[in-house]
């Protein structure tokens, strides 16, 4: 067996004092470059504190730019709101705006309505009635036929009625009616209700007749004749009225007083003439005479339908216009 030196020395290894000694050198060189770094940014003119300092400042501005930012986008919704409801007020108020329009168009036309039946005047009968004889004239026939009418509740809201008291107007929402003050002539009549114990006597028709020519020829072409007859609403016109009329002339035959009513004057054709209008009708009936038969006086008569009421009988000179 082989002898050990005399010199030779045996130690313990300590494998954890190693590992710390390792640890430790290392750390002191880290804090060591560390230290040197910051030293060569301080020579540098880099201050860490000044440096903290202003990254906090910059901090605190960011989050106040946030705030500020979430307050101006919270009021750019609340505009856009307010934008669409003002949108929306100024949709509905050009809506109403509209409607307003409409409504003064509307009374307007009433209005010039109202005022037309106003300044000729309008009795209690034709206030119960809810309508007036505007105008009656009387022309020699040249043509024969039934009848013809012609209103104020056409579609395209025309219509003229010429003589004394005109109307003009129609049915359209633009339309309006107006007396004529293009009238100095009329003529004289007289009405009364049925059932009635006496005729009540009315000087001038509420529009009045047109003037007549001085002739006045009694008969025409065959003892044909056209009554043109003009019905006004005096009621608020905001619906249609309907009835009928009818004519019947008294006058002298062989030295006796004798009245024809329309069957008579139509030859059996027609008993009454039915109208419907809004504002007013202008009507036509051709009718004709017996010979021998000396017209003095022309009555016209109407009812309207729907209405208890007593029908409006108004009488009228025979007077025939010129053509």
């Amino acid at each position: 067996m082989t002898e050990l030196p005399a010199n030779l020395v045996i130690r313990r290894v300590a494998p954890r004092r190693t590992l710390v000694l390792t640890t430790v050198a290392v750390v002191g060189g880290l804090l060591a470059l560390g230290a040197s770094f910051e030293a060569g940014r301080y020579q540098g003119g880099y201050d860490v504190i000044a440096a903290a300092r202003q990254r906090a400042q910059l901090q605190a501005t960011a989050a106040r730019l946030e705030k500020d930012n979430s307050a101006l986008r919270k009021q750019v919704t609340d505009l856009d709101t307010t934008r669409v409801g003002l949108a929306q007020e100024r949709t509905e108020l050009a809506h109403t705006i509209g409607e307003l329009q409409s409504q003064v168009a509307s009374q307007a036309q009433q209005l010039a309505f109202y005022r037309g039946v106003v300044s000729h005047g309008v009795s209690q009968d034709d206030l119960a009635m809810g309508l007036k004889i505007q105008q009656l004239t009387i022309t020699a026939d040249s043509v024969s036929g039934e009848g013809s009418s012609s209103g104020g509740n056409s579609s395209s809201g025309a219509g003229s009625v010429s003589g004394a008291g005109g109307v003009t107007g129609g049915d359209s929402s633009a339309g309006a009616v107006r007396a004529s003050p293009s009238v100095n002539a009329s003529a004289a009549g007289t009405g009364a209700g049925a059932g009635s114990a006496g005729a009540a006597t009315e000087t001038g028709v509420a529009g009045g007749v047109a003037s007549t020519s001085a002739a006045g020829a009694a008969h025409g072409a065959d003892g044909r004749f056209d009554v043109h007859l003009t019905l006004l609403q005096t009621a608020n016109p905001q619906a249609a009225m309907s009835g009928t009329f009818q004519l019947s002339i008294e006058g002298r035959s062989q030295g006796k007083t004798e009245t024809l009513d329309l069957a008579a004057l139509t030859d059996g054709k027609l008993s009454t003439q039915p109208f419907s209008f809004r504002y007013y009708q202008s009507l036509e009936q051709h009718i004709a005479l017996p010979a021998g038969f000396s017209p003095e006086r022309l009555t016209v008569e109407v009812r309207a339908g729907g209405k208890p009421v007593t029908p409006l009988i108004q009488t009228f000179p025979w007077k025939v216009e010129s053509p």
